[in-house]
């Protein structure tokens, strides 16, 4: 069951408890301290959680899909959250994105935990994403940007073992480079050697062989 069904969202029908926002690509929302008392996740469509950076540029460091929530750390309501804690999200995809209320999003968790059962998958695919990041932060960009695609894809495809995957066309070499945590050039480079080992199989759109590059990943550690 997904998590609008097990929230019985369709019985608000006055919207006293959520709210439906559809998004187009390109389109911002803008998140910030002053609702932590809303659960955020989107239906169906993608965007990018981006922060800010030195320069005050916006970088991307993780993609939404459905399930997955947005304002996690509102999960929480007996933990400080830290006030510079902003971020905002930017649709790449045509999205339906759902506001609700975090007291009835927690009272219908306590009471059907198991129906939530997905959602507690799209966080552990973040956590296994994440911890795996940071395990390769101090690797060569080759490596970063190998585990940032197998992260990518795993994210799009969690429940199936895919063997080539056609990528959507906002995985671009400029999100990877930020979602790496890798410089442009070297992004670029890392890829090139990619496709010289066949594990990138076209450019536009970008093709990934994920047999090869799990068999890459696999034989580095």
């Amino acid at each position: 069951m997904d998590i609008k069904k097990a929230l019985y969202l369709e019985q608000d029908a006055t919207y006293k408890y959520h709210q439906v926002k559809i998004y187009q690509p390109g389109d911002i929302y803008q998140y910030d301290n002053g609702e932590e008392e809303k659960i955020v996740f989107l239906d169906k469509g993608a965007a990018l959680i981006q922060a800010q950076g030195r320069d005050s540029d916006w970088i991307s460091h993780d993609l939404v899909t459905p399930k997955y929530i947005i304002s996690l750390e509102n999960m929480m309501t007996n933990v400080y959250v830290p006030s510079y804690l902003i971020y905002r999200v930017k649709f790449v995809e045509t999205s339906k994105m759902y506001i609700v209320n975090r007291e009835y999003f927690l009272n219908h968790l306590y009471l059907n935990p198991l129906d939530f059962q997905e959602f507690f998958e799209s966080l552990g695919i973040k956590y296994i994403n994440k911890t795996r990041m940071v395990a390769v932060s101090n690797e060569r960009p080759l490596i970063k940007v190998a585990n940032s695609l197998f992260a990518i894809i795993y994210t799009l495809h969690p429940k199936t073992q895919i063997k080539l995957c056609e990528l959507p066309s906002y995985v671009t070499q400029k999100f990877i480079s930020e979602y790496s945590s890798t410089g442009k050039a070297r992004t670029s480079e890392a890829l090139k050697l990619l496709e010289i080992m066949g594990i990138v199989e076209q450019k536009k759109p970008l093709k990934i062989n994920v047999e090869k590059l799990s068999s890459f990943i696999s034989d580095d550690h």
